[in-house]
């Protein structure tokens, strides 16, 4: 009895895709600020070493570079952070919850004269603010 062994060989040519992971994005709040206010990002807790970009989603209210934020007026604006991809994570977003930017409260401080009589010379009123601020008299019968 003649015994034939064959052996089979057969190639695969199969190219298998793997997916990148994605990130875990969380915990990412902005401060409550007024504006004219600036600050710095904190970053969202994520499980990748990914960069982070960030945009504001309404850039009338609020303005982004690299990682500090500029309030210029009042009104609601988000975050939106990016992670960049790495080797082994994919890129992801995540946006902040919607933020109100008040309105600034005016602070104006000065020292008037300490004493002045009717037809003293004019003098100016030294005033330390954080706003612009012009000085208007209530009687300018008197003043």
């Amino acid at each position: 009895m003649d015994w034939h062994i064959h052996t089979r060989i057969v190639l695969f040519n199969h190219l298998f895709n793997i997916n990148k992971l994605i990130p875990t994005l969380s915990n990412f709040n902005l401060p409550i600020k007024s504006a004219l206010d600036t600050y710095d990002i904190i970053p969202p807790i994520s499980n990748s070493n990914g960069v982070f970009t960030y945009s504001s989603t309404n850039t009338n209210v609020a303005t982004v570079n690299g990682n500090t934020v500029t309030l210029k007026q009042s009104g609601y604006y988000s975050i939106t952070a990016t992670q960049a991809e790495t080797d082994f994570y994919a890129s992801s977003t995540i946006t902040s919850p919607e933020t109100f930017v008040s309105k600034i409260i005016p602070t104006i401080t000065f020292n008037p004269p300490s004493s002045f009589k009717v037809n003293d010379p004019p003098f100016d009123l030294l005033t330390t603010s954080n706003i612009k601020s012009l000085f208007v008299s209530s009687d300018t019968f008197v003043s």
